[in-house]
């Protein structure tokens, strides 16, 4: 059994070649791969693809990574131009997408908090009679936070928009 698997997250192409006489698994990438893409691959190749064809039914069993095959290169290219974008990476894109606006409005929501603490307790600062470089400080504390608050959402809020009237005469 040969077939050829595509990993579109990092962008690699291998052929698996399965024989079930020796109940061997050997593969081929289109290119060297790092540690991290190996694992992938073999932890693919262990996990879906040898339960699929039986290499667990039989002892002994090899399981070999033969190295780069440079036919893959080609085989990958007219893969390229030929198909469409697989819907595997298509729902990969969605999901990283889905994951960067859970983020974001994480840390929108993060930064927003933060800044109604700093907000709460520049107010029992002025209130317990605070001297000038506190206030300075709790400015540049509330200034940051209200900076990183407008990466995240998008908005262009000024220190003087989100503090309450009484509070802003004492910047």
């Amino acid at each position: 059994m040969n077939e050829l698997l595509y990993f579109s997250s990092v962008d690699l192409l291998i052929r698996v070649d399965y024989s079930p006489e020796t109940n061997a698994l050997r593969y081929w990438t289109n290119r060297q791969t790092d540690a991290s893409e190996r694992r992938l691959v073999e932890q693919y190749l262990l996990s879906e693809f040898a339960a699929r064809v039986g290499y667990y039914d039989r002892a002994p069993s090899l399981f070999i990574c033969m190295g780069t095959d440079s036919q893959l290169n080609s085989e990958l290219d007219t893969k390229r131009i030929h198909e469409p974008p697989s819907e595997e990476a298509s729902r990969e894109q969605h999901v990283e997408a889905e994951v960067k606006a859970v983020i974001t409005e994480s840390m929108k929501e993060y930064y927003f908090e933060r800044l109604g603490e700093e907000i709460l307790a520049f107010r029992r600062q002025i209130e317990q009679g605070a001297d000038s470089e506190c206030i300075r400080d709790a400015k540049v504390r509330m200034s940051q936070l209200l900076g990183a608050y407008n990466l995240y959402s998008g908005q262009r809020l000024a220190l003087s928009e989100v503090l309450p009237t009484d509070l802003r005469d004492y910047l």
